[in-house]
């Protein structure tokens, strides 16, 4: 996709399409969780599924045992996966007190449970039901304003094209073999994202503000969701700059948490989930 031969296409293929697979199956983990009829169902579908990614990203080349791409198996494991969801969603009894959030923040902090004190698994047990910003998202991001400190995606203009084309193919190809049976399911929009952090932030500095800023503005635009979510450290420039500009949008119900090592407080959790419970639902959950 960057005007490199084959091997670096297939290896390009391969890191994103195990980034995609990855925010696919955290996205069904995070918001099929409250639905589970027994205890564990649902870990036990990710495990098994993220121990399949694992496996072939693991492979020292960039095809599968039968000799396809990465890429191809990676496609056909989400595609199973989504239908293994959907199974054991389609067994939940309906619960009109579910609720959704749209969880952005730290692209780290957000995605590991380790570093967020297992925030979206609390949630979870709170009845909420979370869509998470994917990790993909900060690299469409970085892509998108030509930075290279991060993922080393290439600024020069041709090239630059060229990858952004080629990663919203693959998140398009993706993500359009799981939302047939999952259509709360958000593909990224980073054009529209940007559009709307710009209606309250400049688009300099960059960083994560705007990302954060405008993930949460589209999120809360699509109707996906009852309220928001976002989570970063103690301390972190960016996520202060966002939180200062997002709690001015008061139709929108947001909890920010802040995470420094310490446990987090489950008190607010309860609060922030009874409060989306005493307003009507803006979709019917699936």
């Amino acid at each position: 996709p960057m005007g490199m031969g084959d091997q670096p296409r297939l290896a390009f293929e391969k890191a994103f399409g195990g980034t995609l697979a990855w925010d696919i199956l955290t996205q069904l983990v995070a918001y099929y969780r409250p639905l589970e009829g027994t205890a564990g169902d649902v870990d036990r579908l990710y495990d098994r599924f993220c121990d399949e990614v694992e496996a072939l990203l693991a492979r020292p080349s960039h095809h599968a045992e039968d000799g396809t791409p990465v890429r191809t198996a990676l496609l056909a494991l989400v595609r199973r996966a989504s239908e293994a969801f959907a199974e054991l969603a389609g067994r939940a009894p309906a619960d009109p007190t579910r609720r959704t959030v749209y969880m952005s923040g730290d692209f780290y902090v957000k995605s590991d449970p380790v570093a967020n004190d297992f925030l979206i698994r609390r949630l979870n047990e709170r009845g909420l039901q979370v869509i998470v910003e994917p990790i993909a998202a900060i690299m469409e991001y970085t892509a998108e304003e030509r930075l290279t400190d991060l993922f080393g995606v290439p600024s020069t203009w041709l090239k630059n094209a060229l990858a952004k084309s080629a990663m919203r193919r693959m998140t398009r190809r993706f993500y359009s073999a799981v939302q047939a049976l999952h259509p709360w399911l958000p593909l990224t929009d980073m054009p529209g994202m940007l559009r709307e952090s710009r209606r309250l932030l400049d688009r300099h500095p960059q960083g994560e503000a705007a990302m954060i800023v405008g993930s949460v503005l589209h999120g809360w635009k699509q109707g996906n969701c009852d309220g928001a979510v976002t989570v970063d450290t103690w301390g972190c420039g960016p996520a202060l700059v966002a939180e200062s500009l997002l709690r001015h949008q008061r139709e929108i119900p947001m909890l920010f948490v802040r995470t420094d090592g310490t446990p987090i407080n489950e008190r607010r959790l309860t609060g922030f989930a009874f409060r989306l419970r005493s307003k009507p639902p803006r979709r019917v959950a699936e």
